[in-house]
C-alpha cells in the first residue's frame, strides 16, 4: 500500500500534539503507543484513512476534545475525524469515572462503523 503525503502530515501532527505526553507511570513517549496501534492496523490491511485514524485515535480524548476533532476534520477529512471521534471514550477535559466511561464506550461500539471497530 502506498501512503500519501497526507499520512506524512498526520504523523507529524500526531507527534506534535502528543509531544509532551508519556505512557502512564513511565518516561516512555506517548507516540510509541500510537505507532504501535498504527503498525497493527496497517499489518491487518487498514486503508489510509483507517491508518491515519489509528495514528490519531487518542487525539480528541487526550489532546483537545471537540476542538481537536474539528481540526482533524478540516485537515484530514470526515472519515478520519469520524474514526477518531468514534474511538474516543470521552471528549471532556475532566473525564468521568473510568469504569462508567469504559462500559459506555464498549456499549457504543456495536452502533459504530466497521472502520471505527477496526481501529
Amino acid at each position: 500500500m502506498y501512503l500519501s503525503p497526507l499520512f506524512d502530515t498526520a504523523l507529524t501532527y500526531a507527534t506534535h500534539i502528543h509531544a509532551h505526553q508519556q505512557r502512564k507511570s513511565t518516561e516512555i513517549p506517548y507516540i510509541t503507543h500510537l505507532l504501535g496501534v498504527l503498525s497493527i492496523a496497517l499489518e491487518y490491511g487498514a486503508t489510509e484513512e483507517e491508518a491515519i485514524g489509528a495514528l490519531l485515535h487518542d487525539a480528541g480524548e487526550d489532546a483537545g476534545g471537540e476542538g481537536r476533532i474539528a481540526d482533524i476534520r478540516l485537515r484530514f477529512g470526515n472519515a478520519v475525524a469520524d474514526i477518531v471521534a468514534g474511538c474516543s471514550d470521552t471528549l471532556e477535559e475532566h473525564k468521568p469515572d473510568w469504569r462508567t466511561r469504559k462500559e459506555a464506550y464498549i456499549a457504543h461500539l456495536s452502533h459504530t462503523t466497521p472502520s471505527i471497530r477496526f481501529v
